[in-house]
C-alpha cells in the first residue's frame, strides 16, 4: 500500500512548483488519501531520494541526524523503512522514462540539491562536492 502512495505522491509533488511550501504540499497529499505520518516521510525523503538518483556520482552520507529537544540521534538511511521504500520506488520511476519536469520539481525541494546547485553556480566543481549529513529537526 505504501508503494502506491509513493507513486501517487510522485505525481502530485512532481506537478508542484518547488517554491510551494511544505505545508501546502502536505495538504495536497492529505487531500489525496496519504495519512499524516506517511505524507511527512514522503515530503522529507522523496526529494532526497530523487537527488541521490539524479546525482549518483556524489559520495552521499549513509546516515542522517535527527534532533529533538532532548537529544541528537544519527540514523542510517538503510535502517529507515520509509526511506528504503521511497528509494525503491524512486529507482523504479527513473527506469521508466521519467519526466524531466517532475524530476526537477521534486529534486528542487531538496536542501542537498539547493546546496549543490549554489556551489556549482558560484563556480565550484562537481568533483569537489562534499556533503554533510542531513539534519532533521523535530
Amino acid at each position: 500500500m505504501y508503494l502506491v502512495l509513493i507513486k501517487k505522491s510522485i505525481n502530485i509533488l512532481g506537478q508542484l512548483k518547488p517554491e510551494l511550501d511544505n505545508e501546502t504540499a502536505l495538504k495536497l497529499l492529505f487531500d489525496n488519501g496519504v495519512n499524516e505520518k506517511e505524507a511527512i516521510e514522503i515530503i522529507l525523503f522523496l526529494p532526497i531520494c530523487f537527488c541521490r538518483q539524479l546525482l549518483k556520482d556524489i559520495n552521499w552520507p549513509d546516515s542522517y541526524i535527527v534532533i529533538n529537544s532532548k537529544k541528537q540521534t544519527e540514523i542510517k538511511y538503510s535502517n529507515t523503512e520509509s526511506y528504503c521504500l521511497i528509494e525503491i520506488e524512486t529507482k523504479q520511476y527513473f527506469k521508466n522514462q521519467p519526466s524531466n519536469d517532475i524530476i526537477i520539481n521534486i529534486v528542487s525541494r531538496s536542501s542537498e540539491f539547493d546546496a549543490i546547485n549554489k556551489l556549482l553556480n558560484d563556480g565550484g566543481n562537481f568533483k569537489d562536492i562534499v556533503l554533510t549529513k542531513t539534519t532533521i529537526l523535530i
